[in-house]
């Protein structure tokens, strides 16, 4: 329901209860239930996702858009997204239960291979997926070979597939 919408639907509520007061209490009976048993497919949702180590996932980048689109797309495919804007953020609040961290080679506080060197450091089997937005010439030589290496300008479907790849990897590596 549209955010128009919703307030066209209360005063069909309304205009119903003024009419007839005991089918209103029934139908509000009935959302009340949907509207319940909604919230708890969500919470059963939730807690599916949380239990499923491959699912975890940190993006590092202080590019807001990117983190934005980023985001929208990868928890629509049921991952769970938090998100850093520096490196001392992802250090300070990272979650060892991390599967996954999509890191900008060039952050405004330091080098995110220098970060994902150090989040290795607190996690041993996280996956990094770098992402940058620099043209080859202004990528440092040792870091041009750093794969999975994904062009911020390629489209979000590059990264999707870097991010299932490594994923893939992750959870083969520990069967």
């Amino acid at each position: 329901m549209g955010p128009l919408a919703a307030p066209q639907a209360f005063l069909g509520i309304d205009s119903l209860l003024a009419t007839s007061p005991h089918k209103a209490a029934a139908l509000l009976a009935i959302c009340s239930r949907a509207h319940a048993q909604l919230t708890l497919a969500e919470r059963a949702l939730r807690r599916a996702t949380e239990r499923s180590g491959c699912a975890r996932l940190l993006i590092v980048d202080r590019d807001s858009l990117f983190v934005q689109r980023a985001r929208r797309l990868l928890t629509r495919e049921s991952y769970l997204v938090a998100t850093r804007g520096s490196c001392q953020e992802a250090l300070s609040r990272f979650d060892p239960r991390t599967r996954c961290a999509v890191v900008d080679l060039s952050l405004q506080d330091g080098s995110g291979y220098d970060l994902a060197r150090r989040l290795r450091e607190l996690s041993p089997t996280l996956r990094c997926v770098f992402v940058t937005s620099l043209p080859d010439a202004d990528i440092p030589e040792p870091l041009r070979s750093v794969t999975p290496l994904v062009r911020k300008g390629s489209g979000l479907a590059d990264l999707r597939d870097a991010l299932a790849h490594e994923l893939a990897a992750s959870c083969t590596s520990e069967t």
